[in-house]
């Protein structure tokens, strides 16, 4: 760690302060330990030709490099203190602690570095079906995909969710999405599970339904929510873990509890304000 960074002890962690524009490491520096914000942001940023790029901004509650604890990697960007801020510094001597006495702070690094497998996946697929449409010939089949370790479920089209059935490709179409306060409209992807978010390039996480330009406020989680696709419609579950809430007509949706979504219905994630309903004419 490099200038006036002030370091002092903080219940079983390492307290750190830094002051606005203060660097924290830098993008190949090695490191053993993560951080944890406890107050203030932490811009990422990624060297590039024209300089340092920020790719993306944490928050209070949000934890990274976790990959130099985890495999002793050098740093994969460098972190700047956008305001002043508060950090605890995490070592391997504190992290199976941290494991057992927070266990929310796992499930989120848990299902941060499944995002990251998940996009990785998608792109070791794509390039695999490429390469095969490359070599085969005009009259073979397509062949169907293939599966590896870490492939997800909907990755290949097939229901996460065992006890939910199977959808009818010809009612697979686009007719549902969400309105904006503005009266913008936000046509639903065409799929069975739909992600609801902001991207956090840094995270790895790309929600198939970007909210980041709708919440000036930043309330939403990165992962906030998911739309299942059943046979009665679009249900709406909450992810776990997340800070300001889901509702549907001001009734609060439990997390990992899929709420059915009916036309007209009013959905609240965060203080992103949205209303379900069928698309108008023209719009896709």
């Amino acid at each position: 760690m490099s200038g006036t960074q002030k370091v002092e002890s903080f219940t079983r962690y390492t307290t750190v302060r830094l002051q606005a524009g203060e660097l924290l490491f830098a993008e190949g520096e090695l490191g053993d330990c993560m951080f944890l914000i406890r107050k203030g942001r932490i811009a990422i940023q990624k060297n590039a030709p024209r300089g340092l790029v920020t790719i993306s901004v944490l928050e209070e509650g949000d934890f990274f490099g976790e990959m130099s604890l985890l495999e002793s990697q050098p740093r994969y960007a460098t972190a700047r203190a956008e305001t002043d801020c508060v950090l605890s510094r995490i070592d391997m001597g504190d992290f199976e602690q941290m494991i057992r006495s927070e266990p929310e702070l796992a499930v989120r690094m848990l299902r941060k570095l499944g995002w990251q497998l998940r996009s990785l996946t998608e792109k070791y697929l794509l390039l695999r079906q490429q390469s095969k449409m490359v070599e085969s010939s005009a009259a073979e089949q397509p062949e169907a995909p293939e599966t590896w370790p870490g492939l997800m479920p909907e990755t290949l089209g097939f229901q996460t969710d065992p006890g939910v059935e199977a959808v009818p490709e010809t009612a697979r179409t686009p007719e549902y999405g969400f309105r904006l306060l503005s009266g913008q409209w936000l046509p639903l992807p065409n799929q069975d599970v739909i992600t609801l978010g902001r991207t956090d390039p840094a995270s790895g996480i790309f929600p198939d339904l970007d909210l980041s330009d709708h919440d000036s406020r930043r309330s939403l989680s990165r992962r906030h929510a998911r739309l299942v696709r059943t046979p009665e419609g679009y249900a709406l579950m909450e992810e776990m873990g997340v800070m300001n809430g889901s509702f549907v007509n001001g009734n609060r949706v439990q997390p990992s509890q899929l709420q059915l979504l009916q036309p007209g219905d009013r959905v609240t994630l965060g203080m992103v304000q949205l209303l379900y309903d069928r698309l108008p004419a023209g719009v896709q």
